[in-house]
């Protein structure tokens, strides 16, 4: 056990219930979820996910730093952003770990970042949130960011930088040596929304390094919305147990009853 890892359990295990006595779902078969196994399906989900995140728990280094200029074309903000010369662990280490769900205000705005984070890093690109992978970039823009496969240290370090960037005005009106101090004790954000859409900005920029990087005239993410947004919470996971029923199922014998079909 490492700290952090009953806010992800009880947080899966939460949605989960939630999903169970979800009568509308329109997603939902005898493949899905069983009000009877919810502790097992569970445990699954989290056997899955957790070594994704080895990096974050054994303390290597989160390159915040190096991603903020995907995320920000602001030569002068980054420059004293960088001023402070701490390691970014002090103060990402909360964020990364707990996929940040301290960092959104009321764990239900959370989820459709955690739906999101599970849409590019799942091995079956093929099953999205939105339906289609151009619906993850601006309208008209090219190239489009192609979801799936993603490293997820890459994705969560993009998380990172983008919060960072939303709370720039913040990080601006301080001395350098009190940005530390600031990172520690940002409030949560009230929506996700503009969060989600400047990191799908960045790691569109971080996919295409031949795009130009960004200016504060053309940033795409300042005036690109998810209206409507990623669907009904761990729609993403629960369409992917249904689609996946033929290809992957997670054995347990020790457990004596179904096992729960995933595709991370």
């Amino acid at each position: 056990y490492l700290q952090g890892y009953h806010e992800l359990a009880s947080l899966f295990l939460l949605v989960l219930e939630m999903d169970v006595f979800d009568e509308s779902s329109s997603h939902s078969s005898s493949l899905l979820l069983d009000n009877k196994y919810i502790l097992h399906d569970a445990y699954s989900i989290i056997e899955k996910v957790l070594p994704q995140l080895d990096d974050l728990y054994s303390g290597n280094d989160i390159d915040v730093e190096s991603k903020l200029r995907f995320v920000s074309g602001d030569d002068k903000f980054r420059r004293h952003f960088m001023a402070m010369d701490a390691n970014s662990g002090l103060y990402c280490a909360r964020w990364t770990r707990v996929l940040f769900s301290r960092e959104i205000e009321d764990w239900e705005n959370w989820l459709p970042l955690m739906d999101l984070f599970m849409d590019l890093t799942s091995h079956d690109p093929s099953v999205l949130s939105l339906g289609d992978a151009s619906m993850y970039s601006r309208p008209g823009i090219t190239p489009i960011l192609i979801p799936g496969r993603m490293d997820w240290m890459t994705v969560l370090e993009a998380t990172a930088a983008s919060l960072i960037w939303m709370h720039k005005d913040e990080l601006m009106a301080v001395d350098p040596s009190d940005e530390l101090c600031l990172l520690l004790s940002f409030k949560p954000l009230q929506s996700v929304n503009g969060l989600i859409a400047t990191l799908l900005s960045s790691l569109r920029r971080i996919q295409h390094k031949e795009i130009p990087q960004p200016t504060n005239a053309n940033f795409e993410s300042r005036v690109y919305d998810i209206q409507h947004g990623l669907r009904h919470p761990f729609q993403t996971l629960k369409r992917r147990l249904s689609v996946s029923s033929q290809k992957s199922f997670l054995s347990n014998e020790e457990f004596g009853h179904h096992s729960c079909p995933i595709m991370f």
